[in-house]
């Protein structure tokens, strides 16, 4: 009797082992096939100043913004000229070159209140005035024979609710517009599409600074506010990629 309790003792111990052991290979089969990302690499772009407009605060922004780690993640900030055919060529040699995971583009829109974070692009350019280089395209395709929309991949949602609980006044827009914004932001979702990367891609809209708009009733933000919301949908980006 007492053998036969030692036996499956023995046998007991061993299933256990054989538990362990295999959980354990799971574990690093698991570990082998996960990347990891040493240190995230986000690029935010904005755009020179356009129109009437003699500053805008997206350039501001990156500036600010450029060479900084926010949520363990390297910034990179460029600005883009206000051309359809420059933007696209200086964004894909950017991309290329820094390879980045996160790709945040920022824009001016002066007829917004707060911070707009953009749900979709759309494949089109019709644009109610002429860009810097005096182009205006009108129900002109971005990429030809390309996909009708993107839908941003950066976490809307949680970036309006990350900004609205610092109190910066922020929502989801489900329109960026046919000009130099949405065409960015349509080629930063066309280039994650074609060659895997930025893992996260998307497009913010910020209001005029105060000193834009001291003679109108448009309205207007601080471009510190402005930085922080850039930084809480920086943080937010690259925790989503884990």
């Amino acid at each position: 009797m007492k053998s036969m309790e030692r036996v499956i003792k023995k046998q007991i111990l061993i299933g256990v082992f054989l538990v362990i052991l295999l959980m354990g290979c799971c574990s690093t089969l698991r570990a082998q096939r996960t990347p990891k990302i040493e240190k995230a690499r986000v690029l935010l772009t904005g755009f020179e100043p356009y129109g009437k407009w003699d500053k805008n605060p997206s350039s501001e922004i990156v500036k600010s913004l450029d060479g900084k780690v926010i949520g363990g993640a390297k910034i990179y900030g460029i600005e883009l000229p206000v051309s359809f055919r420059e933007a696209g060529r200086n964004l894909s040699k950017t991309l290329n070159e820094i390879k980045p995971h996160v790709l945040i583009s920022i824009g001016l829109s002066p007829r917004v209140a707060g911070i707009e974070v953009e749900r979709v692009a759309i494949n089109v350019m019709d644009a109610k005035i002429p860009d810097n280089a005096g182009y205006q395209p009108v129900d002109v395709p971005i990429v030809r024979n390309g996909e009708t929309a993107y839908f941003a991949t950066i976490p809307i949602k949680e970036i309006v609710d990350a900004m609205q609980q610092k109190g910066i006044p922020s929502y989801v827009s489900n329109t960026a517009g046919t000009f130099l914004c949405n065409f960015v932001m349509y080629g930063g979702l066309y280039h994650s599409d074609s060659s895997k990367f930025p893992m996260k891609s998307g497009l913010i809209h910020v209001p005029c600074l105060p000193g834009q708009v001291v003679d109108e009733s448009t309205p207007s933000m601080s471009l510190e506010l402005m930085i922080e919301a850039i930084e809480e949908a920086i943080e937010c980006s690259v925790e989503d990629m884990t």
